[in-house]
C-alpha cells in the first residue's frame, strides 16, 4: 500500500516518527537503502538503528535535514501525537523535493473505533473504543485528550 502512493523504488525516503524502525527496516529491505528515519523517544531510536543506521533523535517540529532532500516520506499513525501537527507537517514539506511525496496515516476522525484507548475516571484503558469518535468534540477529547483525530478536510 506506501509503494501504492509513492514510489519509492530507489528513492531517498524519511520515516517520520519510526518507532523502533519497523518500516524502515522494510523499505531498505523492499525498495532501497537510502532511508533516514528519526524518532522523539532515545530507546526506540537505539533499537531503529539496529537495522537503519540513519535512524535519530528528532522532534517532528525541527527536523534536522536540509530543505528538498527526500524523495517520500512516510508517516504512519505519528501527526497525531506530536505537539504542534501543523509545524510538523512544514517541516516534512521543507526537507521533501519538489515533487517528492508525503504518504501520511493518521486517525479518522469518523472511523467508528478508536484505536489508542481512553481515559474513563481517570484510568487508561488500552485497545480498542467504538463510538468515541462520533461524539461531539467536548465529550471526545475528554476521553482520548492524548491522540487527534482528523477530517479529509484537516488532513
Amino acid at each position: 500500500m506506501i509503494n501504492h502512493w509513492g514510489d519509492l523504488q530507489g528513492a531517498h525516503v524519511l520515516e517520520a516518527g519510526c518507532g523502533q524502525g519497523m518500516y524502515s527496516s522494510q523499505i531498505r529491505r523492499r525498495f532501497t537503502f537510502r532511508v533516514d528515519a528519526f524518532d522523539i523517544e532515545p530507546d526506540r531510536i537505539r533499537v531503529a538503528q539496529e537495522d537503519t543506521p540513519h535512524a535519530l533523535v528528532a522532534a517532528a517540529e525541527k527536523l534536522p535535514y536540509r530543505a528538498d532532500l527526500f524523495d517520500a516520506i512516510l508517516s504512519n499513525e505519528v501527526i497525531e501525537h506530536v505537539v504542534d501537527d501543523r509545524l510538523a507537517v512544514e517541516e516534512m514539506v521543507r526537507v521533501l523535493k519538489p515533487g517528492g511525496r508525503i504518504i501520511l496515516f493518521c486517525p479518522n476522525r469518523w472511523y467508528p473505533v478508536e484505536q489508542h484507548g481512553h481515559y474513563w475516571k481517570g484510568e487508561y484503558h488500552f485497545g480498542n473504543t467504538p463510538l468515541i469518535n462520533y461524539l461531539p468534540d467536548r465529550w471526545r477529547n475528554q476521553l482520548a485528550p492524548h491522540v487527534r483525530t482528523y477530517t479529509a478536510r484537516q488532513v
